[in-house]
């Protein structure tokens, strides 16, 4: 029986490099972490690519041929809001774009998007369907990926899972990282 295959994009990311941890550790699974810069020490199979090369991203996708995609891709530290959107959004839209036009096994995309798609928000829990009001160039680009992310879904049918994690703390976080 083949294993499923998960190819995390954004492996080098703060919780990349720990959901390459976890999911790596899982038997049934191949892993496969794909990174624009290396990762070191860590236990699977690594990947150094820039999925918004539509070459690049032929040729990671023809030869792994993964069940589930995972983009974690992004940064919080652009320095313009023009390249927030394009290193936050332009990866989920390359990865939709080839999905939508190419026949392959995967299943589902996760695309991890951010509390910071909401704003200042006062209503504490925030609910999935507040506004998304964005107060910084990450969270505008984490808005135009969500906004690439639905319309695949919509138009060309794909399976895509938003998440928008709020507090993601723990070991080997950045010191830049305000808490």
């Amino acid at each position: 029986m083949n294993k499923d295959k998960v190819l995390i994009l954004g492996a080098a990311s703060f919780i990349g490099r720990h959901l390459l941890t976890y999911v790596g550790a899982q038997a049934d699974i191949d892993v496969l972490g794909v990174s624009r810069r290396p990762v070191p020490n860590v236990a699977v199979r690594m990947i150094q690519a820039d999925v918004t090369v539509p070459q690049e991203l032929a040729a990671l996708m023809t030869q792994e041929d993964p069940t589930y995609i995972i983009n974690l891709s992004g940064t919080a530290n652009a320095p313009t809001l023009a390249d927030s959107v394009r290193v936050n959004s332009e990866p989920t839209r390359a990865v939709c774009e080839f999905l939508a036009a190419h026949q392959t096994k995967v299943r589902r995309m996760v695309v991890v998007g951010s509390a910071a798609e909401y704003g200042r928000t006062l209503v504490v829990p925030t609910a999935e369907d507040a506004p998304l009001q964005p107060v910084s160039p990450y969270g505008v680009g984490k808005v135009v990926q969500t906004a690439y992310a639905h319309y695949f879904a919509r138009t060309f049918g794909l399976d895509v899972c938003i998440a928008r994690p709020f507090n993601v703390l723990g070991v080997g976080m950045p010191v830049h990282h305000p808490i």
